[in-house]
């Protein structure tokens, strides 16, 4: 028995229940013997840095954790190896080597789509059918089309790394589906001419429903995947009763921005990736394995970034979208792979938010960094449902002089998000799409140290066609307010009359003009020079 090792994790009584039942041949070599069965039990690890073998009549069955790092071999059929899964967790098989037939197990919540792969080579649709009870409905997307078709022979086979659409009847709960065939251990390379292929029609096309050919969940992050004309970015959809009610893809790009928790991807799960080239293809590494109980994905999101970024959420009464603006100085105006993330429109009744940048529309803008100059990014909306919505500013990273102000052009609201975080706003299916903007503002005002505290707090600045006034020590005073705005010669070119408010806005016709903008009430006077673009 040389060189064996066995780990076990969890309380000293589940240590002994598993040397009663493992054996070792004389090479060390770990084995469940005949007419006897091994449980990993929930939240239990089994690591083996030996081959590992069932023997015909034995069992393993897997609700923990297991980890062989040798070859893994089976004698006893599909039920020598099972692999269980229930409401809670699933169980998780790694190992280095072999294709051992096995059993694996996978929970399902019934009335909503979740997106599957198998985890076993030859299985085929009548394992996903229950004798129409109950009813299940499964499809395919596809890449020329944008959308899905649904598969009704029996026979189609679900070809490891081959992503399809699963719904469950509600008419009966708590559906196991049972996956028969062998385990896969190696890489799994996807392209052009693979089963199945990375289809790519052009530039506004290029989604492929892929999935996890692998007994475990798979890591994004992981430095092991290896692509070549593909977006470096996975997108994975959450039906609205796994978790927050989001109803919507998530995404998250190859530098760990995204609402992907930790960039992990249980097994059993479809996922899409984006071709950019007819030449698209995606290695999915087995180094990429790891241990962990999800189930279908729940939506987290990464808060240790070390840049500035803002995380914007729009929300309805039932499901949300998610968008992300960042700058930082490895980024450019182009598109960015690996930074930068497309917009993967979902269905009609989901909101859809979403960057309007000259190469596209967006979920994750990367800019390079703000200079002195501001900056306004359009940002479009559609509505799921017509009513009431929230933008809700979820994150706020490193933008301390940095003024964000929220622009609705419908209602001509403007909202400072950095002191208010929620916008609520009233939507109707016939709205410009085109309806938001963002202003990033470097904050330019005068702080000498002999002006007076009420004088201090007035900034002025300039986004877009706008100037920007605003009293961060505003009180509920109203005053009336004088404001002009004088060219470089001296001349008034514009003038208006108002009430002091805590953000007052003046859109301006000039182009490519510096004007003065001179702040008048009655305790006060501030005058900041702006660049209007």
């Amino acid at each position: 028995m040389a060189n064996q090792v066995y780990k076990l994790k969890k309380a000293q009584t589940t240590v002994l229940f598993f040397l009663i039942f493992l054996c070792f041949n004389a090479t060390g070599q770990g084995v469940i013997k005949n007419g006897t069965q091994t449980i990993v039990k929930e939240d239990t690890y089994l690591i083996s840095d030996n081959d590992f073998s069932v023997e015909t009549g034995a069992a393993l069955l897997i609700e923990g954790f297991v980890t062989i790092n040798g070859t893994l071999e089976n004698t006893a059929g599909y039920g020598g190896i099972t692999v269980s899964s229930n409401s809670t967790q699933s169980g998780s098989l790694i190992f280095s080597a072999g294709s051992p037939s096995a059993t694996v197990k996978r929970f399902s919540t019934d009335g909503q789509w979740h997106l599957i792969s198998s985890p076993v080579a030859g299985a085929d649709a009548n394992q996903l059918y229950f004798d129409n009870d109950p009813k299940v409905w499964l499809k395919e997307y596809n890449e020329p089309s944008n959308d899905w078709s649904y598969i009704t022979d029996l026979n189609t086979p679900l070809n490891l790394g081959k992503g399809f659409a699963y719904w469950v009847s509600s008419a009966r709960e708590d559906v196991i589906i049972t996956y028969e065939g062998n385990l896969n251990s190696g890489d799994l390379t996807l392209n052009n001419s693979s089963v199945p292929p990375i289809n790519y029609t052009d530039s506004d096309h290029g989604y492929n429903l892929i999935g996890s050919p692998f007994s475990s969940a798979i890591d994004w992050d992981d430095d092991s995947w290896v692509y070549t004309d593909i977006e470096e970015t996975v997108w994975v959809w959450q039906d609205g009763g796994s978790g927050d009610g989001s109803g919507n893809y998530l995404y998250r790009n190859k530098n760990e921005m995204g609402n992907l928790t930790d960039g992990i991807i249980p097994f059993g799960q479809g996922f899409f990736v984006r071709a950019t080239a007819a030449t698209g293809s995606i290695t999915i590494p087995s180094a990429a394995r790891t241990h962990s109980s999800q189930e279908f994905y729940k939506k987290g999101q990464n808060s240790g970034l070390d840049f500035q970024y803002l995380v914007l959420d729009v929300m309805d009464e039932t499901n949300q979208d998610q968008v992300w603006i960042a700058f930082k100085d490895v980024a450019t105006e182009d598109f960015d792979n690996g930074w930068d993330v497309s917009k993967f429109f979902s269905a009609d009744n989901i909101p859809q938010m979403y960057l309007h940048e000259l190469i596209g529309k967006l979920s994750i803008d990367v800019l390079p960094p703000l200079d002195s100059e501001p900056r306004s990014i359009d940002m479009g909306f559609i509505p799921g449902v017509e009513g009431d919505q929230l933008i809700v500013a979820s994150m706020i990273n490193d933008f301390d002089d940095v003024e964000i102000i929220l622009e609705d052009k419908k209602t001509g609201n403007l909202q400072d998000i950095k002191v208010n975080s929620v916008y609520q706003f009233n939507s109707e299916s016939e709205d410009d799409p085109s309806r938001f903007i963002l202003h990033f503002n470097p904050v330019i005002t005068s702080e000498e140290d002999d002006l007076e505290e009420s004088t201090k707090s007035i900034k002025i600045f300039s986004s877009n066609k706008y100037v920007f006034i605003k009293d961060e020590n505003f009180d509920n005073d109203f005053q009336n307010v004088n404001i002009r705005l004088i060219d470089m010669t001296g001349k008034v070119y514009q003038e208006i009359e108002t009430i002091e408010s805590p953000l007052i806005s003046v859109r301006v016709d000039a182009d490519n003009a510096y004007l003065i903008v001179r702040y008048q009430t009655a305790d006060k006077v501030v005058t900041e020079k702006v660049f209007i673009k």
